[in-house]
């Protein structure tokens, strides 16, 4: 997976996704400001958060294998942003809770196992749950949808506004699509799919504050970038894992 912060357009995202594969690394970020709504601008305000500083930062999960031969020094990096205020509630579609009753739920507590913090409040299951690609809409949403590209796997959007603290931007929401290209499933049960729990649970590492990593040496840490049939091994944290969560939110 791959990060990149765009602006609201479509086409933006559809350029972005055209670019050679260098560009799209995740030390090249692309960044820029997005506009919301009057209705979420609102709401925003009633906060105290600033509706102009609202940045998208997109999260591309691929297939595959794409090492990079370099070593690392701790397994895990920072989106340099974080949720102030807790906990986090979140939305799952029906279409999701009927391949894997549950998968959604767990990927989640296993991040909130990870720290005293109560990381995660309430899940609801609604059939409007759906990924916000253009605007923000304040609810944190899990859906299954069609994403262009048949190499996605999963795409994460998280939604950033002002600074908190000296290196830190405040986490609005997070979205999080999977590509109905891709058979899912329990691969536990059947190896030919993509295990649902396996992808919810590194995407819902995106949707915490933490970034992607792709060296080889850190190929079976959850937050690693790439993923494949029949892997599950992304279902429970390592260290790293653990140990850039308890960064952001203490132990």
């Amino acid at each position: 997976m791959k990060r990149k912060v765009f602006t609201i357009s479509i086409l933006a995202i559809v350029f972005c996704l055209a670019l050679p594969s260098f560009l799209l690394s995740s030390d090249n970020p692309l960044k820029e400001k997005v506009k919301v709504s009057k209705e979420v601008a609102k709401k925003l305000k009633e906060r105290g958060i600033d509706p102009e500083t609202i940045e998208k930062v997109i999260f591309i999960h691929y297939k595959g294998e794409r090492l990079k031969e370099r070593t690392a020094n701790a397994c895990y990096k920072l989106l340099g942003a974080k949720w102030d205020k807790l906990p986090i509630d979140y939305v799952v579609n029906p279409d999701l809770e009927e391949i894997v009753p549950g998968a959604i739920a767990s990927s989640t507590r296993t991040w909130d196992d990870a720290t005293s913090k109560g990381l995660f409040g309430e899940m609801r299951i609604r059939s409007d749950a759906d990924w916000d690609s253009q605007s923000p809409d304040l609810i944190n949403e899990y859906s299954l949808g069609r994403y262009l590209d048949p190499n996605v796997i999963a795409v994460t959007v998280v939604w950033t506004g002002q600074r908190i603290g000296k290196n830190m931007r405040e986490i609005i929401e997070y979205d999080v699509l999977f590509n109905y290209y891709y058979p899912w499933g329990n691969a536990d049960v059947n190896s030919s799919v993509m295990d649902l729990q396996n992808i919810a649970t590194h995407e819902t590492g995106h949707g915490l504050g933490l970034d992607d990593v792709y060296q080889n040496i850190c190929s079976a840490v959850t937050m690693y970038g790439y993923s494949n049939y029949g892997e599950t091994q992304k279902r429970t944290l390592e260290t790293p894992d653990i140990l850039g969560l308890q960064r952001i939110y203490g132990k």
